[in-house]
C-alpha cells in the first residue's frame, strides 16, 4: 500500500530496550514506546505478539520485568509506610530550619491489609432469602486474634459490642459510661 510505513523489525536489541523500559515504569505502552522511538501508530501490538509466540522465552522474559516492577513498588511502600520519608521544617520566617522523616500511615496500613491476615477486611456475603439477609462470614484469623487479646482487652471489646447493640436494639447500654461507643455507627437496621 501507497503511504504506509513498513514495520520495524523486532530486534534483540529492541527486545532488551522494551524490557528494561517495562521492568522501570511497569506499562507495556510506554515501555513499547520507549523502545519503539520511531514507530507510528500502536508499538505494543509487536511486543504483545511477539509474547504471544514466544511464551517460554519472550513471554517469560516481559513476566520477569513486571515483577520487577512489583518489587520496585513493594520497596517504595516500605520505604514511605515503615522508614519514612524526609519532609523540610518550614520556620516562622517561612525559610527550611531542618528536616524531620515522617512515615505514611496510610501506606503502612495498606501494607498491613496485605500481608497480615488479621489485618485483612472481614468478607460480607449477601444473600436474599424471603427477605434481604445479610451474613457476615469470620476470618478464621479473626478467632486467633481474639485469642491472642489479653483478658482486659476482650472484656472491654465484649462490654463495646454489648453496648453498640443494646443502641440498635433501642434498650439502654449496659454501662453508664457511653463515651468508648460514641465512634461507632448508628444505624438502625429494621429502617432499611
Amino acid at each position: 500500500m501507497a503511504g504506509r510505513r513498513q514495520q520495524q523489525p523486532l530486534t534483540d536489541e529492541r527486545k532488551e530496550l522494551f524490557l528494561a523500559a517495562l521492568a522501570e515504569c511497569g506499562n507495556i505502552g510506554q515501555a513499547a514506546r520507549e523502545a519503539s522511538p520511531r514507530a507510528v501508530g500502536d508499538a505494543s501490538a509487536t511486543f504483545r505478539d511477539a509474547r504471544r509466540r514466544d511464551p517460554e522465552g519472550f513471554g517469560a522474559a516481559v513476566e520477569d520485568a513486571l515483577e520487577a516492577f512489583r518489587d520496585k513498588i513493594r520497596q517504595e511502600a516500605y520505604r514511605r509506610g515503615i522508614q519514612g520519608v524526609p519532609v523540610d521544617v518550614i520556620g516562622p520566617t517561612g525559610t527550611v530550619i531542618g528536616q524531620r522523616v515522617v512515615a505514611s500511615d496510610r501506606v503502612l496500613l495498606e501494607l498491613m491489609r496485605g500481608r497480615l491476615k488479621e489485618h485483612q477486611p472481614v468478607k460480607r456475603v449477601e444473600a436474599t432469602v424471603s427477605s434481604t439477609v445479610t451474613k457476615t462470614t469470620r476470618n478464621e484469623s479473626l478467632d486467633a486474634y481474639l485469642s491472642s487479646m489479653s483478658r482486659t482487652n476482650r472484656a472491654k471489646l465484649k462490654e463495646i459490642l454489648e453496648d453498640e447493640l443494646a443502641r440498635r436494639n433501642g434498650s439502654a447500654p449496659s454501662s453508664n459510661d457511653t463515651a468508648a461507643t460514641d465512634h461507632l455507627p448508628l444505624t438502625d437496621e429494621r429502617t432499611r
